[in-house]
């Protein structure tokens, strides 16, 4: 997929499902290549760590979230944190075949 085939836009809370699924898609990829794949699944991990996601969403300096322009599909994310005057770069995932 190239740059001219995404498009961009800011993520809301309601978008933290998708996130997780595209990171749980994109850590079981380099695990499993690593020799070290993932255990349980991507439902087991979301009811326990959706709290978290949540939290993150509220507390997301930016957001940002690149689809298809055709299908809309979700290709990837970044998300940042900002605390005491630092931006940090706290999540950055693309799907691997992206």
């Amino acid at each position: 997929m190239t740059a001219e085939q995404l498009r961009y836009r800011r993520a809301s809370s309601d978008d933290s499902r998708a996130c997780h699924d595209l990171m749980w898609t994109s850590v079981v990829d380099l695990g499993t290549r690593q020799g070290s794949p993932l255990q349980r699944t991507a439902d087991d991990w979301w009811r326990s760590g959706e709290s978290l996601h949540r939290l993150l969403a509220q507390l997301a300096a930016e957001w940002w979230l690149a689809g298809g322009t055709d299908s809309g599909r979700l290709v990837g994310f970044a998300r940042t944190i900002e605390r005491e005057g630092l931006v940090e770069l706290t999540e950055f995932f693309v799907l691997p075949q992206a």
